[in-house]
């Protein structure tokens, strides 16, 4: 670490000292925009971080960077609900245009998920642009259906509805996904159904009432829904050509395929069951605003690795505070293998020394000594020296001689053991 941001981590210690948190935040925001511009991105998560939970995490510029730090590190996850909390920042402060330049870019690093959609649409209805809310209303009622999501579908359909109501391929969708949401009582649901009630001169637009020999844009729009992976409105529409016309093969065939398709796959609930419980799962709210849909997402914490790697960029920095709650939490899991187990341990028993915690070191390491022939001859030396170490500086001399000795027999050249020994000795003669 170069002295330039030495001196930056040191003032932005003081300033947190100090009880001044946004310019501490502004500091640690400079160093982890040096960090990332070095490439060094772990550094620049740990201080972007420290930055954001310094300022409540009501900065949108940090958010936006942090997860650009954890996409550059190809955490899409993290990255992702980084991005949504900047996203939500910039929408409730009205600075659209980059609430918008986010969202486009969500979209793209988790293609499948509808909610990037929903906010797209959002803020171009927002600003007038009909046409392009409709296709992000559209993109997102298509993405929630292919999750098998049929209430956000039909609601997300219903608000391009609204804008298009006269637009074939709503009525297509409409046509078909009402009636597997029979059952539904959601407003939405209910209010469509009225309005295709209401409108036959309409709801023939998909689908013509007289008999179509050649059925070819029939066969089009179950194929297209195929695709979407909306086999059951697909199969609706098979059935009803083959209600007017029993023995057109195609669809003959299409449909058989469709339900040996289905038989393979496991039995699944109904439609109403399978809404009821996926929305509970996924934490949909009751009362939903008109056009804005929230979900919780389903918590996705970092892996193990990354934890180890933030922890020890958080040493680096001095954030030695951080590092330890971030290492207790990893060594709370449950699948933890030897190595990392100990790698975790002994970072923990570095950070603990440097904060003079030295009994904790020893208590923390002393129940573990049985189980270090299990791990690597270097995780093992620098394990013995964290213990013997903080023997040492808790003034237990005799106990740091013994542990510095046991290293010197497998490594004499280990760091500075031979004077650490050398240096031993001499108190003891001394006294």
């Amino acid at each position: 670490m170069n002295s330039n941001l030495y001196e930056m981590l040191q003032q932005a210690s003081t300033l947190q000292k100090e009880e001044h948190p946004e310019a501490a935040a502004t500091t640690f925001q400079k160093i982890a925009d040096i960090f990332f511009d070095q490439q060094r991105f772990i550094q620049a998560v740990a201080a972007y971080q420290k930055a954001s939970t310094l300022l409540n995490h009501k900065n949108a510029e940090i958010l936006f960077n942090l997860g650009q730090s954890f996409e550059k590190l190809q955490k899409a996850y993290s990255a992702y609900e980084h991005y949504e909390m900047a996203f939500d920042l910039h929408f409730s402060n009205h600075t659209l245009d980059q609430a918008l330049d986010i969202a486009l870019k969500m979209s793209l690093l988790q293609p499948e998920e509808y909610r990037p959609y929903e906010k797209i649409a959002t803020i171009h209805l927002i600003l007038g642009h009909d046409q392009k809310a409709y296709d992000g209303f559209l993109q997102a009622a298509l993405k929630a259906h292919t999750k098998n999501l049929f209430l956000p579908s039909l609601r997300y359909l219903f608000y391009a509805f609204k804008l298009f109501p006269t637009q074939k391929e709503i009525w297509v969708y409409l046509t078909q996904w009402l009636e597997i949401a029979h059952g539904s009582q959601d407003l939405h649901v209910q209010t469509l159904k009225k309005l295709t009630e209401g409108a036959p001169e309409i709801r023939a637009l998909p689908m013509s009432s007289k008999p179509s020999f050649s059925w070819e844009q029939e066969m089009k729009d179950a194929k297209l829904l195929e695709e979407e992976n909306l086999n059951e409105a697909a199969k609706l529409i098979y059935q009803k050509i083959l209600k007017d016309d029993p023995s057109f093969p195609p669809a003959l065939k299409a449909l058989e395929a469709l339900e040996t398709l289905e038989a393979k796959q496991k039995a699944t609930p109904s439609p109403e069951d399978l809404i009821r419980s996926l929305e509970e799962d996924l934490g949909i709210q009751e009362d939903l605003s008109p056009v804005h849909l929230r979900l919780t997402p389903a918590s996705q914490p970092l892996d193990l690795q990354t934890k180890l790697d933030l922890a020890i960029a958080y040493k680096e920095l001095g954030l030695i505070d951080d590092a330890l709650a971030l290492l207790e939490e990893a060594l709370e899991a449950k699948a933890l293998s030897t190595n990392l187990k100990f790698n975790l341990l002994h970072l923990k028993s570095l950070c603990l020394n440097q904060n003079k915690h030295y009994l904790e070191t020893i208590l923390l390491l002393e129940k573990s000594l049985p189980e270090l022939e299990t791990v690597s001859e270097h995780l093992r030396l620098a394990l013995l020296y964290a213990l013997s170490d903080a023997y040492e500086k808790s003034g237990n001399l005799k106990k740091a001689l013994g542990g510095f000795r046991k290293i010197e027999k497998e490594d004499k050249t280990y760091r500075d053991i031979v004077e650490r020994i050398k240096k031993l000795r001499g108190i003891a003669l001394n006294d």
